[in-house]
């Protein structure tokens, strides 16, 4: 759990106040790009779909009427959006 006191005496000491740092690989962007891109109104480019290799992912939430293809992004259906964390989760 985060040390909120803790935190505030670095910064008024003027030291560096970062408690962790995560480790960003490629394909750990990857899977933010779409979890984070699926739930804007723009969506998730194909290319970027194509390139993570989640094409089992794409095909069941488009047979679950979860998301739809428009303009080549894969966007969240209304009843995407309402499941937006599960749909997230096929991607993972």
């Amino acid at each position: 759990m985060p040390d909120t006191g803790l935190y505030l005496e670095k910064v008024k000491a003027g030291v560096c106040a970062v408690g962790a740092r995560e480790v960003m690989t490629p394909e750990i962007r990857v899977k933010e790009r779409i979890m984070f891109g699926l739930r804007t109104r723009e969506g998730v480019a194909a290319a970027l779909l194509e390139e993570s290799g989640r094409k089992e992912a794409v095909v069941e939430v488009l047979a679950e009427g979860l998301a739809e293809w428009k303009e080549g992004r894969l966007v969240l259906t209304r009843r995407g959006r309402l499941l937006a964390d599960s749909v997230a989760g096929f991607f993972v």
